[in-house]
């Protein structure tokens, strides 16, 4: 998950495809929230689409922590 962080701290936009790659296999919701917080940082139209992927994992933690993030 550093790698993660990393690429929101970095705003690396080549990630987008790998972290939507992620989101595809993944059903870990701390996992899941890290990738939230590293599209928020990056913060693109491709960001945003997909954090609404994420939100139809319909996982209540991570939803809750998406609207906090997106109001």
């Amino acid at each position: 998950m550093v790698a993660i962080k990393l690429v929101g701290d970095k705003q690396i936009k080549k990630a987008l495809p790998k972290l939507s790659d992620l989101v595809n296999r993944s059903s870990d919701p701390l996992e899941l929230i890290a990738i939230c917080k590293a599209l928020k940082q990056i913060d693109s139209d491709e960001a945003i689409n997909i954090i609404g992927r994420i939100k139809q994992k319909n996982n209540k933690i991570v939803n809750n922590y998406i609207d906090e993030i997106v109001s």
